[in-house]
């Protein structure tokens, strides 16, 4: 019996302690920043549109902050937006990560173009288009199936649908839009490897996607360095991102040779 209450008793101050956690003001919410990750200034104006729109109550516990709800809010309220995560900087900081939706990519089907946003949602051809002449071309295994106003990119091809999916999640959190822009000319998704080409001429070539956020940042930091440590402009050749299993991190490896 002695023991049964020591059970009870210790139960009830375990209890008692995780509401006294819970809502303390030590760990309720302070302060939320939003950062947009893919484009690099892109003004208060917007920042505050997915703050109002998070309807983040200060001084509620940090514990008890939902998350879905939160990026729910977010997407409702500001429709070019997409929340990438949202971070939990305890005790008191909430950190919500977004991306811009904007078009990222060309694709060609019968002899015409079409675009993609960063969400594979195809936006037609009026919208901002004074840069769609700078838009990487996409080449795919597959043909797609609708390429309206609003659709989202659906190949009958399953691996350049989640092919996609993957090397996008890891370009908007690696570089800018801007950036992207001005660094790729070529995503090929049709090859056994995906190639990644530069505008220069150089290729980034995963054999396989697994770990891409890694290996895409590996091989993009690479390709920047080689540039930095030659005079001349390297315009061909193949930097090959693998993965090292036993040291758990990408190795990138330049050949002369043009893969792509």
């Amino acid at each position: 019996m002695r023991n049964k209450k020591l059970i009870i008793i210790f139960c009830v101050l375990c209890s008692l302690t995780v509401l006294i956690i819970f809502n303390s003001v030590v760990f309720s919410v302070q302060k939320v920043y939003a950062s947009c990750m893919n484009y690099a200034a892109d003004g208060s104006e917007l920042e505050r549109r997915v703050l109002d729109g998070a309807k983040i109550k200060k001084g509620g516990s940090i514990f008890l902050l939902d998350k879905g709800v939160v990026t729910a809010n977010v997407e409702s309220a500001v429709a070019n937006v997409r929340v990438v995560n949202i971070e939990k900087k305890f005790p008191n900081a909430v950190y919500i990560n977004y991306v811009k939706v904007a078009k990222y990519l060309r694709v060609e089907v019968k002899n015409k173009s079409y675009y993609l946003s960063n969400s594979l949602r195809f936006i037609a051809e009026e919208t901002d288009g004074a840069d769609n002449a700078l838009l990487p071309l996409l080449k795919i295994k597959g043909e797609l199936s609708d390429v309206s106003d609003g659709g989202f990119f659906a190949s009958n091809e399953d691996g350049d649908n989640t092919g996609l999916k993957i090397i996008m999640s890891a370009l908007e959190q690696i570089i800018t839009r801007d950036e992207f822009l001005k660094l790729f000319g070529v995503i090929d998704l049709s090859k056994n490897s995906v190639f990644l080409k530069t505008r220069a001429g150089v290729a980034i070539e995963l054999p396989t996607l697994d770990n891409a956020f890694e290996k895409l940042r590996y091989g993009i930091s690479a390709y920047n360095d080689m540039e930095l440590q030659n005079d001349s402009k390297i315009n061909s050749g193949t930097i090959i991102v693998s993965w090292l299993n036993d040291e758990k991190k990408p190795r990138a490896q330049y050949t002369p040779e043009n893969r792509y």
